[in-house]
């Protein structure tokens, strides 16, 4: 495999980690508020008033992640021996902040653990998608 053969395979794992975490999020954002008696609404970032959670930030927010993702393990990869391995322990540890951010919004609790579901969802479909990217 080139190495230009093995970079556009990075880079469709992280399409497939992306877009599964995107359905499953889909899934838990259409489901979710039937299971926890009212809608997803979170704060809009410039008026900060609460409006539904818009499925377009759902699928950006599992998208864009898994390219910088498959950035940061190509580079990981060129400075240690055991990258894939490193980028999971970042990959985990980057999930586990990103939790921070839902706690400290004005919403539910139950609001904040089905965003922080989504957010465990989408790092673990991007982490378990590109750790299987093999350099060539």
């Amino acid at each position: 495999m080139t190495q230009t053969s093995a970079t556009t395979n990075l880079w469709l794992l992280a399409l497939i980690g992306g877009i599964v975490g995107a359905v499953i999020n889909i899934l838990i954002a259409l489901i979710a508020p039937s299971l926890i008696g009212q809608s997803l609404q979170i704060p809009n970032p410039s008026t900060n008033v609460l409006e539904p959670l818009p499925l377009f930030a759902v699928i950006t927010a599992s998208l864009v992640p898994a390219f910088i993702g498959a950035g940061v393990l190509l580079g990981l990869k060129k400075f240690f021996t055991n990258g894939t391995r490193v980028f999971q322990i970042v990959g985990v540890v980057f999930a586990l902040l990103s939790l921070i951010g839902p706690m400290t919004m004005p919403m539910s609790n139950e609001i904040k653990i089905v965003l922080n579901l989504m957010h465990l969802v989408a790092a673990a479909s991007i982490i378990i998608a590109l750790s299987r990217y093999k350099k060539a």
